[in-house]
């Protein structure tokens, strides 16, 4: 079987590596300036969700009273404070302060840590939790 080379030099290997370092600088720089945005819907996303979620199973299957419905359309209102991400957009641990209205979240955890990916067709998808360690040594 005969393989193929390609060989590259002179003015098409500098080609080449200003287009390769265009495409990389360009997906990095969508990816971070996203962050606030695409990445922060997510998050408030998945925040409702598990905010609802705890409430409803500290309220029992029972019938809620106006006040613990008031209660839960509170929880709603979540607010990042500051979404700061270290790494690539393939790798990113996203540092997140969370506000729901004006008080500490339900669970007593202002500061999380989210392990993200960007992809160029669904945005930034949230993976999983991580540790605050994770987002201190995730420097590429």
């Amino acid at each position: 079987m005969s393989g193929t080379n390609i060989k590259l030099s002179g003015g098409s290997a500098v080609l080449f590596l200003i287009v390769a370092f265009g495409f990389g600088g360009f997906r990095y720089v969508s990816a971070r300036s996203s962050l606030d945005t695409d990445a922060a819907a997510t998050l408030k996303v998945w925040l409702r969700a598990e905010y609802s979620e705890g409430f409803l199973r500290a309220a029992g299957a029972g019938t809620m009273d106006e006040e613990q419905v008031q209660d839960l359309l509170a929880m709603q209102d979540i607010r990042l404070l500051s979404v700061n991400g270290r790494g690539t957009p393939s790798d990113m641990v996203v540092r997140v302060e969370i506000a729901v209205g004006d008080k500490v979240p339900p669970d007593d955890r202002p500061v999380r840590y989210y392990r993200m990916h960007h992809s160029q067709l669904a945005g930034w998808v949230l993976d999983r939790e991580v540790t605050a360690l994770s987002y201190h040594l995730n420097f590429f």
